[in-house]
C-alpha cells in the first residue's frame, strides 16, 4: 500500500488574490456626469424665469384680496338681508298679535256701526237746532235795528207834554239809567256826547245796548 501524504490545508484559509474593483471607477463616472456646466447653469436660470413666477404669485395675491373682499361684501349684504327679513318677521307678529287683539265679529261690528250712525244722527240734529236759533236771533237783531232806526227818527218832544219839573230841552243829558224788569238790574250808561265822540260808540250802537239792558 502506497501511503498518501497528509494536504496542507492552510492555503484555503488564505483570501483570495485581490482584483481591481469596478464600484469606484463608477461611482467616479457618475459623479462626473451629475456635475454641471456653466451652460447647463444659464439654460436653468433662464427656464425658471422669476420675473414671470413673481407676476404669476402677485396676481394670484390679488385674486385671493379681491376674493376675500368680496366674499366681506356678500357677507356684509347677507347680513343686513338677515337683519331686515327679521325686522320684517318682528313687525308682521307684532301687526298679527295686534290685530288678533283687536278683532272683532260682525255682530260687533254692527253694533259699533249702529252707535256711529246714531251719534252722526244726533250731532245732525244739534247742528240744525243750532242754525234755527241763530237764525232767530239774527231775524230778531235785524228787527232791533230797525226800531232803533225808527226810535231815532221820532221826535220824542212832539209826541210828549213836558211838565215843569221836566229838564230843560236844552239841557244836555251826561247819564242814563237803565232798568231790566226781567233781570230785576239796573244799568248806569255815560251817554255826553264827548264820551260816546271818544269810544266811537254811534246813536245806532247805543241803541242796541240800552234795549239790551232793558231786556
Amino acid at each position: 500500500m502506497s501511503a498518501v501524504a497528509p494536504r496542507d490545508d492552510s492555503a484555503a484559509l488564505m483570501p483570495p488574490p485581490s482584483q481591481p474593483s469596478t464600484s469606484a471607477s463608477a461611482n467616479t463616472a457618475v459623479v462626473d456626469e451629475a456635475r454641471l456646466t456653466d451652460d447647463d447653469i444659464d439654460a436653468l436660470i433662464s427656464s425658471l424665469q422669476p420675473h414671470e413666477e413673481l407676476d404669476q404669485l402677485r396676481a394670484i395675491e390679488k385674486t385671493i384680496r379681491e376674493t376675500q373682499s368680496r366674499r366681506r361684501r356678500e357677507d356684509e349684504e347677507m347680513r343686513a338681508k338677515m337683519h331686515a327679513l327679521d325686522s320684517a318677521l318682528s313687525d308682521l307678529r307684532k301687526q298679527s298679535t295686534r290685530q288678533a287683539a283687536d278683532w272683532r265679529s260682525l255682530a260687533q261690528h254692527a253694533e259699533t256701526i249702529e252707535k256711529l250712525d246714531n251719534r252722526n244722527f244726533d250731532l245732525a240734529k244739534k247742528i240744525n237746532e243750532q242754525e234755527s236759533l241763530l237764525s232767530s236771533l239774527q231775524t230778531e237783531l235785524l228787527e232791533l235795528k230797525r226800531s232803533a232806526e225808527e226810535l231815532e227818527e221820532i221826535d220824542v218832544e212832539d209826541e210828549s207834554e213836558m211838565d215843569k219839573d221836566a229838564t230843560d230841552a236844552t239841557d244836555e243829558w251826561s247819564t242814563l239809567l237803565v232798568r231790566s224788569d226781567t233781570r230785576n238790574s239796573a244799568i248806569h250808561f255815560d251817554i255826553h256826547t264827548a264820551h260816546l265822540k271818544q269810544n266811537e260808540i254811534s246813536p245806532l250802537v247805543l241803541a242796541d245796548q240800552l234795549w239790551k239792558a232793558a231786556e
